[in-house]
């Protein structure tokens, strides 16, 4: 891939059974448009969780669904994903 994985993401949610339709519709098309865009279903909660490069890219995408889509949305705050690497071993 040539994008890095995405690290910040917040859950979306569709005020009601039509838009939630529309707004996974409208997720596959925009993810298609910017590969740095992702989404995901969290087993755990069952929220569906959109990612991007920063803060300010999910603000742009949810605003997308908002106000150029009229998808009714409720949106989570936004987190970062912190990945944890081993860098060696301690003798």
């Amino acid at each position: 891939s040539r994008f890095q994985p995405p690290v910040f993401y917040c859950s979306v949610e569709a005020d009601s059974g039509s838009d939630s339709s529309a707004l996974e519709a409208k997720l596959h098309e925009m993810m298609i448009e910017d590969p740095s865009l992702d989404m995901e279903d969290d087993q755990e909660t069952g929220q569906t969780l959109l990612k991007g490069m920063g803060e300010l890219h999910l603000e742009i995408v949810t605003n997308r669904l908002i106000k150029d889509h009229k998808i009714g949305l409720r949106i989570g705050a936004m987190r970062v994903a912190y990945r944890e690497t081993i860098q060696g071993s301690q003798e």
